[in-house]
Order: C-alpha cells, then structure tokens, then sequence
C-alpha cells in the first residue's frame, strides 16, 4: 500500500552556522541534492528546508509595514515586555513529504553527513538525522522563516494531501 510508505518525516541538521549566508548555501546545495536525486530516480518528493535564525521561545513574529506601498516586512518582536529580543545562531529546518520517504531522507543524512565529514576529517561525525514528524511541526517551522527553499516534484499526484504553500497562508502573522 502507499499510505505506508508516504510519511512525514523531520530532518534534523545539527550544524549551527555563524553566517546566515553560509546558512542558505548549505541549504542550496541540500536543494540542488534532492533535485537531482528525486528526477533521476523518478520519486515523489514535497520538502521544505527553512533557514532559521529566530528564537521562538521569546518572540513572535508580526508584520510591520514600512510605508504605504511594498510588501510588510516580517519582524520577531519579544513576547514580554521586560525581555529584550535574542537571534540565536542560523539554522535549518528540514520537513519531508515523500514517497518512499524514509529512502529519500536516508539519501539526504547520508549526502549531508558525507559533506560534512570532508571539512572535519573525521569518518564518526554525525551531523544529521531523520525524524518521524506530525503535522504540527510545521507551524513552528513556517513561523520561525528567514529564508525558504522548496522542491515540489510529484509526477504521479500521490502527495496531493498537503502543501507547504497552503500552510505557510494560514499561518501568516498579524500586522502591527
């Protein structure tokens, strides 16, 4: 059956970046990575990899508008008023839809894991891992964007239950 075999799945990269482009370059190439494998090996995949440089737990995100034309620009303001408002270091936020998604988010910790390994020289270092995930995760994950990839590649129409883009409009933030 395919319900099996469709799952939700979180991929956590463990990596902490200092740079916030250094952030969306890793995020890039996870990107460019699925793409190629997905189409090569004619796979159903949605995945959203979100970079993140917000701390949740003391902010919310609004939208401020910054005169009378242009898009609101999306800003984290403290949830309590005596608590100053604190980034934390960037870093991603990887959601998977998949069919057959566990194949597809063990292909995805092992390009990660091969990557990272050449920088540190060590063969046992493990900087990423595939999560079981549900449905409410990715509220906390929309909430939290600084910059968001996406790659929707579905040739067969089995993953029409949920969209990323769907979600990501009804958690928008309100204005300020």
């Amino acid at each position: 059956m395919i319900e099996k075999r469709t799952k939700l799945l979180r991929i956590e990269h463990q990596s902490k970046f200092t740079m916030l482009k250094n952030a969306v370059k890793e995020a890039n190439a996870i990107q460019n990575f699925v793409k190629r494998t997905v189409i090569r090996k004619q796979w159903a995949c949605k995945i959203l990899i979100a970079v993140s440089e917000n701390d949740l737990r003391v902010s919310k995100p609004v939208l401020v508008r910054n005169g009378k034309r242009g898009r609101p620009i999306k800003k984290y303001i403290s949830k309590y008023t005596n608590r100053t408002l604190r980034k934390t270091k960037s870093h991603l936020h990887i959601i998977l839809y998949g069919y057959p998604a566990q194949t597809i988010a063990n292909e995805i910790v092992n390009n990660i894991n091969k990557r990272h390994r050449k920088r540190c020289d060590n063969k046992k270092v493990v900087v990423s891992r595939s999560w079981k995930c549900n449905r409410g995760y990715i509220p906390y994950v929309i909430n939290q964007i600084t910059s968001v990839r996406q790659v929707n590649y579905d040739p067969t129409g089995i993953l029409c239950d949920l969209d990323f883009d769907e979600e990501y409009k009804k958690r928008k933030p309100e204005m300020f």
